[in-house]
């Protein structure tokens, strides 16, 4: 099946924002299993790492407190700045390994990452 006569990925501006035409765009279930694991996961490609992709959260504060002159002067890494740009929060850098893509261990990491931070918010 050829990219043209593949069907539309419904998950592109929900869970994958397309902000670098030149990356391979994630398959719709890979973003399907991120998008039912946390609703407010966003997949951006990466503007700083080659080959990467930037998995953020959608703020739900917005930038209050943060004026654009603020966020501009201060904040200098490409990848923060893109996900401030679409209203996200950056949690860590993804890279695909190998031909196919995998939720599993991108899901496992963050319910690690999410018990440490349970944990140390109860202390």
């Amino acid at each position: 099946m050829s990219r043209a006569s593949a069907p539309a990925n419904p998950w592109i501006g929900i869970t994958y924002i397309p902000d670098n035409a030149r990356m391979e765009t994630p398959p719709a279930w890979f973003l399907a299993r991120l998008h039912d694991y946390d609703g407010q996961l966003v997949l951006l490609p990466s503007r700083y790492k080659p080959y990467a992709y930037v998995l953020a959260r959608r703020s739900r504060m917005g930038h209050a407190g943060l004026t654009r002159n603020a966020i501009v002067s201060t904040i200098t890494q490409p990848d923060t700045l893109m996900c401030l740009h679409y209203g996200c929060v950056p949690v860590c850098l993804l890279f695909k390994h190998g031909p196919q893509w995998d939720a599993e261990p991108v899901i496992a990491k963050l319910g690690f990452i999410h018990g440490l931070v349970q944990g140390a918010a109860r202390r």
